[in-house]
């Protein structure tokens, strides 16, 4: 079940077992249908104005209709069309195949819950309620253009949002336990430790075990402003939430200085990098973002830390870099 938030709550139980295979995930594939639907609704005021003026200029032409009507402002939306992804590393061609793959009977049954009232349906997409099979495939073609004319060309800027975004977590985790990890993500999520069970308030009352399946965690940058619940079987439980930085993500990282005495006394570039690290992020990210060399933006680090502005932190194989109390203090956001 896939709902969004109106102000009622689904109670998911956890066992042990279930916070030991909690774990985080990224999907291309949900990213793609969330844009869809942000497109498509056309909210000039969020976070993505900047993103639906230029996706709407290059999405001229595309019939998208399909899958907007399969993704209402609130209630049901097809889980088959984003199934949850098996980790971090899912590719969009990994889950399209998983979507092409969908029994009939799931596409015919979670298509008629979700145009529940067929009322509504919009002139020519009967073929939504025809032939099964047919109607998975031109949904499937549809995704995988949204995908390649809407996501892809932003996906490396997405990505490192969202990747960042489960490191910071990641790490509340490990300092201060799964209690701090769930209120951490949303403030329509609580916890309660004693019951084992996470509540979270969405459009339905609800109540189910986990019984051992796990709980997966994914950040996304499109489905703000939205918490989005995966509830039914087969698929895996799992909860979406807006990921941390999309106030940020489309805008031009060299425009971010709030005063141009920072400017000043670091340098455009410098000042611009320390704005930036609000959240961490890594050389690599970095550079993509702001359209340097990762030598260049290398050294600008080397500069702020040995400044007391930034510290850096191993994570796996990665070095992550942030803004420390004072060079917050200096940005003064």
């Amino acid at each position: 079940m896939t709902e969004r938030w109106t102000g009622m709550t689904v109670r998911l139980r956890c066992s042990a077992t279930d916070l030991v295979r909690v774990r985080f995930a990224i999907s291309p594939m949900f990213e793609t249908r969330e844009a869809v639907r942000l497109l498509t609704a056309g909210k000039q005021g969020s976070p993505h104005g900047r993103w639906i003026r230029d996706a709407r200029g290059r999405s001229t032409g595309l019939d998208l209709t399909g899958l907007a009507a399969l993704s209402p402002k609130r209630g049901y939306s097809p889980d088959f069309l984003s199934p949850p992804p098996a980790g971090p590393e899912t590719t969009f061609e990994d889950e399209l195949e998983q979507v092409r793959g969908t029994s009939p009977a799931q596409v015919r049954a979670e298509i008629a819950r979700s145009l529940d009232d067929r009322s509504n349906l919009p002139r020519g997409l009967e073929w939504l309620l025809g032939n099964a099979g047919e109607a998975l495939a031109r949904l499937a073609d549809s995704l995988s253009v949204a995908w390649e004319t809407l996501v892809h060309p932003k996906w490396t800027m997405t990505r490192d949002v969202l990747e960042a975004d489960i490191a910071y977590h990641g790490r509340r985790s490990a300092r201060y336990g799964v209690n701090a990890l769930f209120l951490g993500l949303d403030d329509r999520l609580t916890w309660d430790d004693e019951s084992g069970t996470l509540e979270l308030h969405t459009r339905v009352e609800e109540e189910r075990d986990l019984d051992g399946a796990g709980l997966v965690l994914m950040p996304s940058c499109f489905v703000w402003p939205n918490l989005v619940a995966v509830t039914e079987r087969p698929w895996r439980p799992t909860v979406v939430y807006p990921a941390r930085g999309i106030g940020e993500l489309w805008s031009d990282p060299a425009q971010r200085d709030p005063a141009t005495g920072l400017a000043r006394l670091l340098g455009t570039r410098r000042a611009a990098i320390l704005l930036v690290l609000g959240s961490p992020s890594t050389t690599s990210r970095l550079a993509r973002a702001m359209a340097m060399s990762p030598a260049a933006v290398s050294e600008h680090l080397g500069v702020l830390h040995d400044a007391g502005l930034v510290n850096r932190t191993r994570v796996g194989r990665s070095v992550e870099y942030q803004r420390t109390p004072r060079g917050s203090a200096l940005v003064q956001d």
